[in-house]
């Protein structure tokens, strides 16, 4: 991830450039390069986002394979402002295949069903983030596929800190 490049006139606005095994030239083929602006990305770059500032990647197997031929990669953009909310952040959720194709699977922030709580400026969704495939000897579905989100500046009730 790259959460400082900027997008056009987008200031740290952030991308994120995914690598194929094979060498060309004596470095990494890149397969595909990512940001919010990309066709298929919901939302648009803007200044502060920070898109790619964490990122992690799990073997993916469509329903149409025989075996994990494609990525899903989990992807935060932590200073994502929505609804007013500066800084609560987004987490996009993308299948990637051999090709370099890109697909978005998911869209998440804070104030979606399962998200626990109510999102709030500051919360930093994303700020940290994990994403697992736990039996890779099948086809993917929701029941193997696990997602861990930080939101640091969640504040829990109470005093705060």
């Amino acid at each position: 991830g790259a959460p400082g490049e900027a997008i056009g006139t987008e200031e740290y606005a952030g991308a994120v450039t995914v690598f194929a095994q094979s060498i060309v030239d004596g470095h990494p083929k890149a397969l595909v390069g990512i940001d919010q602006n990309t066709a298929g990305i919901s939302d648009t770059a803007e200044t502060g986002d920070v898109f790619g500032t964490t990122l992690d990647m799990t073997n993916f197997r469509p329903s149409d394979q025989t075996y994990n031929s494609d990525a899903l990669l989990a992807v935060s953009a932590p200073a994502e402002e929505i609804g007013g909310k500066a800084g609560l952040g987004i987490v996009l959720v993308l299948r990637i295949q051999p090709d370099g194709t890109l697909t978005q699977r998911a869209y998440l922030h804070p104030d979606i069903t399962d998200v626990d709580g109510t999102g709030a400026a500051a919360d930093h969704f994303g700020q940290d983030l994990a994403i697992d495939n736990l039996d890779t000897d099948v086809v993917t579905a929701s029941a193997t596929m696990r997602l861990a989100v930080g939101i640091p500046g969640r504040d829990t009730g109470g005093a705060d800190a």
